[in-house]
Order: structure tokens, then sequence, then C-alpha cells
């Protein structure tokens, strides 16, 4: 009867693990910013997100962001899922001076089940505290994919 339970315990266990996001995610972005970003989940809702990319527009930065991102909302769409987040950042600017910002994206992220692939659409209002240009305030939009390991 042991054998029985911990066979059926495992097979539960197993089915749980294969429908979670894999806990790493590489990809690009592009919008106002381009370049690769990185997702690390650090619970089912909350996950670490970072992204070295270059604004073409106003000062021509190469940046370094991070945020925190908690999806405290999602959406079944067939067998894919919505997950919606939000959550605070910071970034920091590179050209002549260096640049420190505040951000607060928020966005969603497209997950599909056959593949571990994440479809990605962000809006981030930005407050550049210091830097060129000194303190000013944007909204960044940006569009992009990561590939779970």
């Amino acid at each position: 009867m042991k054998r029985y339970v911990l066979a059926l315990m495992a097979m539960i266990l197993s089915m749980n693990a294969s429908s979670q996001i894999r806990e790493i995610g590489l990809g690009v972005i592009l919008g106002s910013q381009a370049g690769i970003g990185v997702k690390m989940w650090t619970s089912e809702t909350t996950a670490i997100d970072a992204s070295l990319s270059y604004d073409f527009g106003y000062l021509d930065n190469l940046y370094l962001n991070a945020s925190f991102l908690i999806h405290n909302w999602s959406v079944d769409v067939n067998e894919d899922i919505i997950k919606i987040y939000l959550g605070p950042g910071a970034g920091l600017g590179f050209t002549s001076d260096i640049s420190i910002s505040v951000r607060a994206p928020g966005g969603a992220g497209y997950f599909f089940h056959s593949i571990p692939l994440e479809a990605l659409a962000e809006l981030v209002p930005t407050l550049q505290l210091t830097g060129p240009g000194g303190v000013r305030f944007r909204i960044g939009g940006y569009m992009g994919a990561r590939w779970y390991f």
C-alpha cells in the first residue's frame, strides 16, 4: 500500500512540475530600447527581470535595468496562459555621465504550453534622477520574447 501511495504522489508531483513555468528565460526586447533580457522566477508569482539594452533615441545610452516583477493576475487561453505583472525597478544609463533611474514596469507575458517561450509586451514609466538632461520622466514601451531553459 505504501508503494502505491508513493507512486501516486510521485505522479502528481511530476504532473504539477511539468505545468510550471521554467525558471530562467533569455531573449530579446525591442522598443524604446533594444537589447537582451533575462528573467529568473523566484516563486510562482514573482520574478527578477534584467536587461542590457541600447536607447537609439534622445541620448543614445547603453542601459542596465533590473526589476522585481509580481505576477498577481493570469488568464487561461486554451492551454496557454497570460500572466499580467507589475513591479519596481531601477536602471543605470552610460554615456558621458552615469544616469540613475527608478522604473515601474507593467505588462503581460503570453506563455505557450507547447514550447518554452514567452511573448511579452510592457510599458515602463521611468523617472531619471541623475545624469545627462537632469531629472526627466518618460514612458518606454517594449515587445519581446524569451526562451526558457
